[in-house]
């Protein structure tokens, strides 16, 4: 959430659009940049898919203006809170719909650029949902079915200790 509060940072890295990916965070920067604001919780039974299209308008609308080959006139930062489970779900949804990029593949460039992106168990089912609708098919999801093990895990542990 952090880089959605740093005017400063994101003017510098040409950000135009903000899309944020969380219930109860309010546009910072109303003035500086476009807001789109996904009201949804960072929980395994939230249906994000019914968020998908809300989200790719916003994202198709910012990259309409980009032509290729040239630097682009918007750029668009997709956040939540952590910047772990929604904003990479939404990322690899638009990845999955509109650039018809496989749920593994999207994972992987996601990773090169932030490392601790996971999306919760149930964001990652449904995932593969949207994944076989439009591409037909899943990928070797191996990588994927570990980031659900590895949430389970952390939650399990989470909860363990709050007991």
């Amino acid at each position: 959430m952090g880089a959605a509060y740093n005017k400063t940072s994101l003017q510098a890295l040409g950000i135009t659009h903000i899309l944020t990916a969380a219930a109860n965070i309010k546009p910072r920067f109303p003035d500086d940049f476009k807001y789109e604001i996904l009201d949804c919780l960072d929980s395994p039974n939230q249906n994000v898919l019914s968020y998908v299209d809300q989200a790719n308008k916003f994202l198709n609308d910012a990259f309409s203006a980009n032509v290729e080959g040239e630097a682009p006139k918007h750029k668009v930062l997709v956040h939540c809170f952590a910047g772990k489970s929604r904003a990479t779900s939404f990322t690899l949804a638009y990845m999955i719909k509109e650039r018809k990029i496989a749920l593994k593949d999207g994972l992987d460039l996601i990773w090169k650029v932030r490392p601790i992106a996971a999306p919760n168990p149930g964001f990652m089912v449904q995932l593969k949902a949207l994944e076989r609708a439009i591409l037909g098919s899943n990928t070797d999801s191996t990588s994927c079915r570990a980031i659900g093990r590895i949430n389970l895990t952390l939650s399990s542990r989470k909860n363990k200790r709050q007991a």
